[in-house]
């Protein structure tokens, strides 16, 4: 219907209700509409005011105004009030007493009808339609299943705390039907929310890792002894969870972990030699693991370059020729970027004509741009990023500041707490190495 249609239906619904439409006005985004009635009454109301009171004139409408205190004491009593004192007009509060609860309240007849109150006072009339709207029980029950959970105590509402066990880690949760219904994780210990310290402690030993102390909490780091050669190391608590999760199967600090894991991933020298040539590359250097780095000859460009028997067996090959991601013999440049709600400082390299530009993508996930440095090509950069990075790592002591979870986009082994070193500190000791390189 349109805006005459519905303007000429109005003024229909006016004259059967013996009133006559005056005029239209707009007020703070709603149209209200001035009448006047039979008896010369003017009054303002809106559409949606008319329809949900269920009269027209407040002065004169029969529905309210002519109501006798017998009448009045009948419609109180069918809401479940009981009225305490005499009866005075529609807008004027009248003392009940709630014949449920049997508090006393005071109500105006005309706010009880227009609310649509049904059982006694606010409170019970609430309590009454939040049990009509109740999740049966049984439904109840199947949604928590459906979420990894099982109640232990009857049901007894959508946002009270059900007593449960979570039969993914068998602890003793207290979730609501409202946070499983929402589609989110019940359990606050496999959501990662709360964290117990047993399971805690347990999980790391299981990673050959002993903790020291007490669990300090999820976003500070826990220091813990490498149950393999004994050094102390301090890691999130998160890092050992995903882990878990990804079914990763390292063992004491990283240094044993790439060990053995370097051992396990072993191959034949001849073997690993023929794999190279496979992929166009001619082994230099002495083949030790499958993770470590082996300088080699492209038979393609002629380039020496260096990859890891791990990396060819996954596709790799020439760094120069290999022409996904960086593009070592183009020109490129090195960035410094920062985060202001991470506080971190992150730093990167791209080709000048990357068909996928790394800035934008960081940009786009909230990382502002410090300063860049170009290079006549991708290998030179990446040196100077990996002197760089050296330094920040070993000699200023600082690791990476965010882990995986934070940057989608990739690039979180090559950031640093902006409150532990700032962006011109990293920008004077690049130029030193630019000007040493020279």
């Amino acid at each position: 219907m349109g805006n005459v249609e519905a303007l000429e239906a109005l003024k229909a619904e006016a004259l059967a209700n013996d009133c006559i439409y005056v005029r239209r006005v707009r007020s703070a985004g709603n149209s209200r509409y001035t009448f006047l009635c039979n008896s010369n009454h003017s009054f303002t109301a809106t559409k949606s005011m008319l329809r949900r009171r269920g009269y027209w004139c407040p002065i004169c409408s029969d529905g309210f105004q002519k109501l006798t205190e017998e009448s009045a004491k009948e419609f109180m009593l069918s809401v479940g009030l009981e009225p305490i004192e005499p009866y005075v007009g529609t807008r004027d509060p009248w003392k009940c007493r709630c014949l449920t609860c049997g508090i006393e309240t005071s109500k105006r007849i005309r706010s009880v009808k227009q609310t649509g109150t049904k059982i006694g006072c606010q409170a019970c009339s609430t309590k009454a339609k939040g049990l009509s709207q109740r999740t049966d029980e049984a439904v109840a029950i199947a949604i928590m299943l459906a979420a990894n959970v099982k109640p232990l105590v009857p049901y007894t509402g959508s946002g009270v705390r059900w007593k449960s066990v979570c039969l993914r880690c068998n602890n003793e949760i207290f979730p609501t039907l409202a946070t499983a219904k929402a589609g989110s994780d019940p359990c606050k210990y496999c959501s990662g929310n709360s964290v117990d310290e047993i399971q805690a402690i347990e999980l790391c030993r299981e990673f050959g890792l002993e903790p020291v102390g007490s669990y300090p909490g999820n976003s500070i780091k826990w220091n813990m002894k490498c149950m393999k050669c004994g050094v102390e190391i301090s890691s999130l608590y998160g890092n050992i969870t995903r882990k878990k999760r990804n079914g990763w199967k390292s063992f004491g600090c990283p240094e044993c972990s790439f060990s053995q894991m370097g051992r396990r991933y072993s191959e034949d020298p001849e073997v690993a030699r023929q794999k190279f040539l496979n992929a166009d590359l001619e082994m230099i250097g002495e083949y030790k693991t499958a993770r470590l780095p082996i300088e080699a000859k492209c038979l393609k460009c002629g380039a020496i370059t260096k990859q890891t028997l791990n990396g060819v067996m996954n596709g790799k090959a020439c760094k120069f020729c290999f022409h996904v991601g960086i593009q070592y013999g183009k020109p490129a440049y090195l960035y410094l970027i920062h985060h202001e709600e991470f506080r971190s400082i992150k730093v990167g390299i791209s080709n000048v004509e990357a068909n996928l530009n790394r800035l934008d993508a960081h940009r786009k996930n909230g990382w502002v741009e410090y300063k860049s440095f170009n290079f006549d090509t991708a290998d030179e950069a990446e040196y100077f990023e990996t002197m760089l990075l050296k330094w920040l790592r070993k000699e200023r002591g600082l690791p990476p500041h965010l882990v995986r979870e934070l940057m989608p986009q990739g690039g979180f082994s090559e950031t640093v707490d902006a409150e532990e070193i700032s962006l011109p500190e990293i920008e004077v000791k690049l130029i030193a190495l630019l000007q040493d390189r020279t």
